[in-house]
């Protein structure tokens, strides 16, 4: 799930419905050039989110740092399935 981190709470519904539906997610924090960089302890206690939840940063508009934000969740669901 890509979030904005200026717009945590829009967040909000969306990790519930992943939640509810018992969906493996991680979370790839959009950073670019002029944005304030987030503490990583600090999202994951806005978003409530579980210790093995991956978290990343990544630019979105870059097309390598997207692929590795999905690189991680591939690797997050490969070592969940085992």
């Amino acid at each position: 799930m890509l979030v904005d981190p200026e717009r945590l709470a829009d967040s909000f519904a969306v990790i519930d419905l992943i939640e509810q539906y018992g969906l493996d997610y991680a979370i790839a924090v959009n950073h670019f050039d002029g944005s304030p960089l987030r503490d990583e302890r600090a999202l994951r206690e806005a978003l409530d989110l579980l210790d093995d939840t991956p978290v990343v940063v990544c630019d979105a508009r870059d097309e390598r740092s997207s692929a590795e934000a999905l690189i991680t969740l591939v690797r997050y669901l490969m070592d969940r399935a085992r």
